[in-house]
């Protein structure tokens, strides 16, 4: 079990598709329990602003309720510092949370959290954008991005997405190099993984 410090819950109710009454359940479930408080995002990259008020304050942990955009947010300012990280998912795709046997079930999650089950991970950067779970450049770079524009979320409009992106799509021009060789290629995708989850599960 978690000692009784505050604990900090940063809710996206933009993420994934569960209706705004389910979100709300949450935060009713969440409203069960003693010394937290509840930030609602407003705007690109505020859960970051939050954490960064998180560790100012030496709150001791910080829970992101979202999907794996607003996990990453949160997750890439407190690395490195000694706050806790709490994930509730309630993304489209929720890789992150799948990759760490986070339940999918926003209400398991929550009682998860407060099972106190500590472990350390691995972050990475590339060109010193840091990232938790997955980052990369070519078709499935263009299919997030095309997707984060769209009004609905959730795994039909993701199919949809990469279908109209993949006709559009012209692969890249790379050169790898490895032990002072270079290799010109053609690529279709290239991903850097931090998890075992690409795409959706």
């Amino acid at each position: 079990m978690i000692d009784n410090s505050e604990v900090w819950f940063i809710v996206n109710f933009f993420s994934g598709t569960l209706s705004f009454e389910k979100k709300e359940a949450i935060v009713y479930e969440i409203g069960k329990r003693s010394n937290y408080k509840i930030f609602k995002t407003e705007y690109p990259l505020h859960a970051a602003e939050i954490a960064q008020k998180a560790i100012d304050l030496n709150i001791h942990i910080v829970v992101a309720v979202g999907g794996d955009g607003t996990i990453n947010e949160v997750g890439t300012i407190l690395r490195g510092t000694e706050v806790k990280m709490g994930i509730i998912p309630i993304g489209s795709g929720n890789g992150l949370a799948r990759h760490l046997k986070i339940p999918l079930n926003p209400i398991k999650a929550v009682a998860k959290v407060y099972e106190g089950n500590e472990f350390e991970m691995d972050t990475c950067s590339i060109n010193e954008f840091p990232y938790l779970c997955t980052a990369g450049v070519g078709f499935d770079a263009q299919v997030a991005y095309d997707f984060s524009h769209k009004k609905s979320r959730g795994f039909l409009t993701y199919i949809i997405t990469s279908i109209q992106t993949y006709f559009s799509f012209k692969c890249l021009d790379c050169q790898l190099v490895e032990n002072k060789k270079n290799l010109n290629l053609n690529a279709f995708a290239i991903t850097f993984a931090n998890a075992s989850q690409y795409g959706n599960d």
